[in-house]
């Protein structure tokens, strides 16, 4: 994991303007960090690690 640490992508600017608008992410940080969050809380149902990211998602961190 790449925890404290900064991970560059390329993401389509089309598709992050899709994210920010379903998911009501105020900034393209936000989007991309909201969609892997949710990608990993779906991706094994039931485990100690899809609980977690559920859990953050729950959080404040993403309320708008």
């Amino acid at each position: 994991m790449t925890q404290g640490r900064t991970v560059k992508v390329r993401i389509d600017a089309k598709l992050v303007r899709e994210v920010r608008e379903v998911l009501g992410a105020r900034n393209n940080r936000e989007a991309v960090e909201l969609t892997i969050t949710i990608a990993l809380a779906i991706r094994t149902p039931g485990s100690a690690e899809a609980a977690k990211y559920s859990e953050m998602l729950g959080s404040d961190r993403f309320r708008i």
